[in-house]
């Protein structure tokens, strides 16, 4: 059935908060709404001012070295805007380590 499994993040998997999309699935929790709106104000502030924060967006900090100098990643997801250690996310350290 539709709706059980958890994707996660793929790629194109933003055009349903931010388009109308007849072929996906509908937002349909109170938290997929929010982060359609967030994601919206987002890109309308980018190109209103060129930078992605504004007034009652979360904080989308400027580029930065993260921890231990690891690029800082905004992550968006219904439950969580915020920082994420994408290395750590990604176990790049594991797959750097392969032939």
């Amino acid at each position: 059935m539709p709706g059980e499994f958890d994707f996660g993040a793929y790629h194109a998997g933003d055009i349903p908060y931010l388009f109308e999309d007849e072929v996906a699935e509908p937002l349909s929790t109170p938290a997929q709404r929010r982060l359609s709106a967030t994601m919206a104000g987002y890109r309308a502030a980018f190109a209103h001012r060129g930078a992605p924060g504004g007034a009652g967006l979360p904080a989308w900090p400027a580029h930065r070295p993260g921890p231990a100098g690891r690029p800082y990643t905004q992550s968006l997801a219904p439950d969580r805007i915020g920082p994420v250690d994408y290395r750590r996310e990604h176990r790049l350290d594991f797959w750097s380590r392969l032939p």
